[in-house]
């Protein structure tokens, strides 16, 4: 595992908005694109990789023995069924997200929109993104049309060049980032900017075509995504703005004062920034550096959750006697379960780690051996939902910056959060919901003594979100931008 190095995470963000907006990074153009509010939140990456010396692998979440096959079903979908081609007027357009979870064997559900979809009383279609294999899963909603530019090339007869310059590249973006942050990138993370600025450079005129004929077709009055700096969903963004058709975007994950990709120095206007922000609770709305007016964030909760709360109640564990430690792909956490299991007393509690679905790839390369031998069971697969080890759990485990850790405030367990070098917010324990642990040794005692009580006097999530979003979308309809 590699060794990280000590980053105060909301010091680096604060220094990361001074310096786009001292060095006017925004108003930098590259093949005729102000390319930086596309490549924001890959450089904030390759900075952060830089300074703490940690890196994280991307891997598909669709499990990989349903990778690469093409079914009958699958194929009559692309090209006839679900088409994009052959779509027609829809009063909204949801954008489901490419990683999706499975629900019953072999279907899946997009977990931001897929309530949603079903709640909406106008007519809808939802564009169905495919996961990071490439490939399309099967969905049970008959609103859905595919997300395939590359069909949409293939009719259209369409090829598409753009090529950086690398010496240009260099001194408007790279050259500037390592002044102001003491860094350097060697050749290797040279190559991998210029690789994602040719990427960034081409589609966003693809995605540009496409969106101009896909909203030509459909003509929403509303547009509803989720992870809105996708470049695809920048695009479309700036696309649906050209066309004056208002864009929302769906909270996916807590974003507060120390998510660098809601969060902006000073209001400005952004081409490929939503109109408006659906986020989970006050908490997000108001803590956030949104670039948009705070009129544009409404705080209307997650409708998967709360549903998903009620499911896993009605589950009772015979013991609910885990120590849950949820990883959010660092060491830390891994270590601090490690430790723990040799401290407890494991006849007591069974220490449980959930690893994020990003490490599933690497379990067997390095995640089992190091557990190997200490009694602890890593959770590797999303066969059962997060909820339901948090409904088993007696104690939750985790890093104050881990959505998960804000999620499992709606349980009746009791969250740790550690004092790690990653630690990004306290917020959970300056609300009472979370026990601060400066160590493994501070854990055990908590866990033993068992005297912490967390506070029921606020909550992260509104309540009642499916009506909300419903009530909203539809006046946002009738107002416009």
């Amino acid at each position: 595992m590699i060794e990280q190095k000590a980053l105060d995470i909301t010091a680096f963000i604060d220094d990361f908005l001074k310096f786009e907006e001292e060095k006017h990074m925004f108003d930098i153009e590259l093949n005729g694109i102000k390319i930086w509010q596309y490549m924001r939140v890959i450089f904030y990456r390759h900075i952060r990789t830089e300074l703490m010396a940690y890196e994280i692998e991307q891997v598909p979440a669709i499990p990989e023995k349903y990778r690469g096959k093409k079914t009958l079903r699958i194929l009559f979908d692309q090209y006839f069924k679900k088409n994009q081609m052959f779509a027609r007027h829809r009063d909204v357009l949801l954008v489901s997200m490419a990683r999706k979870q499975e629900y019953e064997k072999n279907h899946y559900r997009c977990i931001y929109t897929d309530d949603l979809e079903t709640a909406l009383k106008p007519t809808k279609y939802v564009l169905s993104r495919n996961n990071r294999a490439k490939d399309y899963v099967y969905e049970k909603s008959k609103n859905i049309i595919n997300f395939d530019v590359g069909l949409f090339m293939d009719m259209k007869n369409i090829t598409y060049e753009s090529k950086v310059n690398k010496y240009e590249a260099y001194d408007k973006l790279i050259s500037p980032i390592e002044e102001w942050f003491g860094i350097h990138f060697d050749i290797r993370v040279q190559k991998n900017i210029l690789r994602d600025l040719n990427y960034r450079t081409r589609h966003y005129y693809i995605f540009g075509d496409y969106y101009r004929y896909l909203l030509k077709k459909i003509r929403p009055k509303v547009i509803v995504l989720t992870a809105g700096y996708d470049l695809a969903n920048q695009v479309l963004i700036k696309i649906a703005k050209e066309k004056n058709i208002p864009t929302i975007e769906l909270e996916h994950g807590m974003t507060g004062k120390n998510n660098m990709a809601y969060n902006f120095l000073k209001k400005r206007k952004l081409e490929c920034f939503p109109d408006y922000f659906f986020c989970f609770g006050q908490y997000d709305r108001d803590t956030t550096r949104w670039p948009i007016e705070t009129s544009h964030v409404i705080a209307v909760g997650f409708p998967n959750l709360e549903k998903q709360v009620i499911e896993a109640k009605k589950e009772l564990p015979q013991q609910k006697n885990h120590i849950l430690f949820i990883s959010q792909m660092n060491n830390e956490i891994f270590t601090a379960a490690r430790d723990l299991a040799a401290r407890i007393d494991t006849d007591k509690y069974k220490i449980v780690v959930k690893l994020h679905p990003s490490e599933y790839a690497r379990y067997y390369e390095d995640i089992e051996p190091f557990f190997k031998g200490t009694g602890v069971e890593v959770i590797h697969t999303s066969e059962k939902t997060l909820y339901h080890y948090f409904n088993e759990a007696a104690w939750i485990v985790g890093e104050g910056s881990s959505t998960a850790l804000f999620e499992a405030t709606m349980f009746d367990s009791k969250i740790a959060v550690l004092k790690t070098e990653r630690i990004e917010d306290n917020i959970l324990v300056e609300t009472g919901k979370a026990l601060g642990v400066d160590n493994i040794e501070e854990l055990v005692e908590a866990i033993n003594h068992n005297t912490f009580i967390p506070s029921e006097e606020y909550s992260f999530f509104e309540e009642d979100s499916i009506n909300k979003m419903c009530t909203n979308i539809e006046e946002i309809m009738k107002k416009g931008r």
